[in-house]
Parts: structure tokens; C-alpha cells; sequence
């Protein structure tokens, strides 16, 4: 049993771990160990910068009113989202590593595109998955304590977020369910074909692309905005 959800047998879900039913398997231990030869020992693995300093900032607006929009690149998949007055994170990390440890894991080579000082008032946080580059449990608590904003995420994740604090105001849903935030707009979660190698505990939370539907309509996924489009686009 997952000691993340507990919830009903379904398509996607067979009691203790997701898997999308429509995907290919998910890759080998056998072939992550490849993976990890080539990439550190075979002279694939490209020379990673001890520092690499952006020279852009970003000093968003407090707010984004009417059918305008604004996105936000603040690093990797993490971005901010203002539009029809709110404004939403997606897989905020502002933490120096992307790591359970504060020693040792990798870590950051440029500061987020916006200081955390300078974001404006958060609304709506999404999280698309358990990884840690996309999870940031400190980044949450700090977003908790200064903005109190919701956070929207798969099946399972929730429970992760709250047993590191329970301030953290975490909302678990499936795919396929949509979740109003607001000024008309609206929170999809959208199927993931999931076919990475996924160690024990991340099979049993989910993961999910968001569609953002209202003004304006955006595709964000594992990997940050993908597509952005004006209202009533169908996905």
C-alpha cells in the first residue's frame, strides 16, 4: 500500500503505485546504470560550470488585469504565470540544490531569474511531481509563510508536502479533474506518459501537465510552459 494515497483501484492506479495505461514501460535499472556509465565515465557527461551568472532579473508586476498576460522565466521548470489578476508558480525551487541534503546533490549555478523578495503576491502554486527539482519542500514553506497561496498537485504528492509542514496548503487531484482558482479561470490535470526509471516511493505519487484555461489558455508540463494560446483553445 502507498504510504502517500490511499484511494480507489483505477485505470492509472492499481492500489499502490500510478502508471499511465496508455504508455510504454518504464525504463531498467539495467538501462539507468548505462545511462550513468556513459554519461560520467564514457565522456558524455558535459563539463558542468562551478558558476554561471545570469545578467537578466525579472521585477514582475504586482498584478496582471484584463486579457493581458505575462510570463516569467525564473529557472528550469519553475515559472511565474500572471494573467486575469492572479498570479501562479509552477515548480517554484529557489533552494541552492535540488536535493534532500543542503551539502551535497546538484546545485545551483545562477540565482532564479526572479529573487524571491521580489515575486509578487502568490495566488496558486502548481506542482507537477515529487522530483526534487520540481518539489522544493523549503521553497514551499517559504511561499506558505509569505504568501499562504494554494498549492495544486497529482494524487500522493500532497501527503509529502504536508508531513514536511503542515502549513503548506496542498490540494491533491487526479487527472482529468478541474479545479476553478479564480477570475474565471480554471486548473486541468492532464495525463503524463510516464517512462522514466521510477525508484519505489515515486511510483506511488502521481505526476501531470496542468492546463491553465480562462484568458488565456497555457500547457505547462514536467518541463515548464510549453504552449500558450488564447481562450476557448480546445487541448
Amino acid at each position: 500500500m502507498s504510504r502517500y494515497y490511499r484511494g480507489p483501484v483505477s485505470d492509472h492506479f492499481d492500489g499502490e503505485r500510478f502508471f499511465d495505461p496508455n504508455g510504454v514501460p518504464p525504463r531498467s535499472r539495467r538501462d539507468l546504470l548505462r545511462w550513468f556509465v556513459d554519461r560520467n565515465w564514457r565522456g558524455t557527461k558535459a563539463k558542468w560550470p562551478a558558476w554561471a551568472p545570469s545578467p537578466y532579473a525579472d521585477h514582475p508586476p504586482e498584478r496582471v488585469e484584463g486579457a493581458g498576460f505575462r510570463l516569467s522565466y525564473v529557472g528550469h521548470a519553475s515559472w511565474l504565470i500572471q494573467a486575469a489578476g492572479l498570479n501562479m508558480l509552477l515548480d517554484p525551487v529557489w533552494s541552492k540544490r535540488a536535493s534532500p541534503f543542503r551539502f551535497v546533490g546538484p546545485k545551483r549555478v545562477n540565482d532564479p531569474g526572479i529573487a524571491f523578495a521580489d515575486l509578487p503576491p502568490i495566488d496558486v502554486v502548481l506542482v507537477s511531481h515529487a522530483h526534487y527539482d520540481h518539489l522544493d519542500l523549503a521553497t514551499l514553506s517559504r511561499i506558505a509563510a509569505a504568501h499562504r497561496a494554494r498549492v495544486l498537485t497529482p494524487l500522493g504528492n500532497d501527503t509529502i508536502m504536508r508531513n514536511a509542514d503542515p502549513a503548506i496548503a496542498a490540494e491533491a487531484y487526479d487527472w482529468d479533474e478541474r479545479v476553478a482558482i479564480g477570475a474565471g479561470v480554471a486548473v486541468t490535470l492532464l495525463i503524463v506518459e510516464q517512462s522514466l526509471v521510477k525508484p519505489t516511493d515515486l511510483s506511488k505519487v502521481n505526476v501531470s501537465f496542468f492546463t491553465i484555461n480562462g484568458i488565456i489558455s497555457i500547457l505547462v508540463g514536467t518541463l515548464g510552459v510549453i504552449d500558450v494560446a488564447w481562450a476557448s483553445r480546445p487541448w
